[in-house]
């Protein structure tokens, strides 16, 4: 999911009359954004310890 400019952003939320709800609409995203993150860590971390796996069984 791609945002563009982080700060484009930030300038159009502030600008409406709400600040805490765009305030909060940012937050939102952040930990969409971070959730993303930590899921394809996790993808990547699972990876590593099957071909490890795979590795130590095919050497026994």
């Amino acid at each position: 999911m791609s945002t563009g400019d982080p700060l484009r952003l930030l300038r159009l939320t502030t600008a409406q009359p709400d600040f805490e709800q765009a305030l909060g609409a940012l937050r939102v995203q952040a930990e969409l954004q971070q959730a993303e993150v930590q899921h394809a860590v996790q993808e990547i971390l699972d990876a590593v310890r099957r071909e490890g796996d795979e590795s130590s069984a095919s050497h026994s």
